[in-house]
């Protein structure tokens, strides 16, 4: 999934590999790997949160955001640097588990964030479908 300004991509990725034993059978079981993550498509742009070389923004500037909204009527061609892509993939700063549903917002990105999985057995206030999920939004000020 694209963002909306078309400067980055954004993908739900199974890379947490954080293994439990089984009570039972002493297996090993992988579960809540997902993350998302973000690659900048351009290889100049930062990712869009946390510290740049530069430190952590101090405020946002009023003027940026006004020349921003004139420019919007002709978008930028989509330009995506292919070498060194894998370098600049960052996971987004949540703890792994279970996600999907990523949509790109006006102000970040949003998703659905799963309840960990319950066996058939539990209790049906746990297999409401409604206690398993949650919506989330994440925003955070531009890196540029």
């Amino acid at each position: 999934m694209f963002s909306l300004d078309g400067k980055y991509l954004y993908f739900p990725s199974s890379r947490t590999i954080d293994p439990s034993y089984d009570e039972i059978g002493f297996d090993l079981g992988f579960t809540n790997t997902v993350r998302p993550y973000v690659i900048p498509l351009r290889a100049e742009d930062p990712v869009p949160f946390g510290p740049t070389a530069d430190g952590w923004a101090i405020s946002d500037d009023k003027d940026d955001k006004a020349e921003t909204q004139e420019d919007e009527s002709k978008p930028d061609p989509i330009v995506f640097d292919l070498a060194g892509a894998e370098d600049r993939m960052a996971p987004l700063p949540v703890p792994a588990g279970r996600y999907d549903g990523l949509m790109a917002t006006a102000s970040g990105v949003a998703w659905r964030h799963l309840a960990p999985s319950t066996g058939v057995l539990a209790p049906a206030s746990c297999r409401s479908r409604s206690r398993r999920t949650a919506l989330r939004l994440s925003t955070w000020p531009s890196a540029s």
